[in-house]
C-alpha cells in the first residue's frame, strides 16, 4: 500500500511514520521477513521519502515494484 503525506511533508521523511511511504505486509496483515531491515525504520516500510503515490503496478515478468506519486507542478 501507499499512504501518502496528507499535505505534511515532513512526515515523509519520519521513519517511524508510515505516510509518504510504500509500505509491503503480507495479505494476513503480518510484515515479510525480507522487508527492509534499517535503524529507526517502521518494520513495514518497503520504501520512503514519498510525497503522494498515486498508483502501483507489479511487473508480471519479475515482480519488480513500479510507483508513480503525485507533486507539485513547480
Amino acid at each position: 500500500m501507499t499512504p501518502g503525506e496528507r499535505g505534511e511533508g515532513e512526515r515523509a521523511q519520519d521513519m517511524s511514520d508510515l505516510a509518504g511511504a510504500v509500505v509491503r505486509i503480507a495479505p494476513d496483515g503480518s510484515v515479510p521477513d525480507d522487508n527492509p531491515e534499517l535503524e529507526g525504520w517502521a518494520p513495514e516500510l518497503w520504501s520512503k521519502g514519498h510525497r503522494n503515490p498515486q498508483g502501483a503496478a507489479l511487473r508480471q515478468s519479475d515482480g519488480a515494484l513500479f510507483v508513480v506519486e503525485h507533486g507539485a507542478r513547480r
